[in-house]
């Protein structure tokens, strides 16, 4: 339950978890989703301000981390992916954050608390059992995914492919008393 327009909800649009794809613990989710939200140049939106408040409490380290590149956000894809050199990871990553349902279908391999795993068809639905779980309980759910790309000279929406998920972005913004 998130409303951009402040019509149904207060408008107060908070990241209240980072996680692991199922829920469990997930350190590295939180540092490559302040990457995005912080890099990014579209235009600007509440998810992407609570990500960049949540990584400022959070103490997220963010020196150093140098945009490359851009996929910018539109409604048919419904995601945002920034290519970026960042600090302690080798190469370039990829790291892209969206819409649950736009952001899985993109994904061969998730983060798991024992390393990566293949994103078969077990390991995705464990992921929509734990978002449908989320938004019951009135919570909006990003999901968050990367992967090293080589060095090119431009990137596009087909080098979003081969991602592994990374973890799930856990938003509040609490309905207004008359909704």
């Amino acid at each position: 339950c998130t409303d951009k327009t402040g019509t149904l909800t207060e408008g107060d649009v908070r990241l209240v978890e980072v996680t692991g794809p199922t829920g469990g613990p997930a350190p590295e989710a939180g540092r490559l989703a302040a990457v995005n939200a912080t890099l990014q140049a579209g235009v600007d939106n509440p998810l992407d301000a609570a990500v960049a408040a949540w990584a400022r409490d959070n103490q997220i380290d963010l020196a150093g981390a140098v945009k490359v590149a851009e996929i910018p956000y539109d409604f048919s894809r419904k995601r945002l992916s920034v290519v970026a050199e960042i600090p302690g990871l080798d190469g370039r990553r990829l790291v892209t954050k969206g819409a649950v349902l736009t952001v899985l279908p993109q994904c061969s391999t998730w983060r798991t608390e024992s390393g990566t795993a293949p994103f078969d068809s077990e390991a995705q639905a464990a992921v929509n059992a734990y978002c449908q779980a989320r938004g019951e309980e009135g919570l909006r759910v990003l999901a968050l995914a990367a992967r090293t790309v080589p060095l090119q000279a431009a990137y596009g929406v087909g080098d979003e492919s081969g991602l592994c998920l990374e973890g799930l972005l856990v938003f509040s913004d609490p309905p207004k008393p008359e909704a």
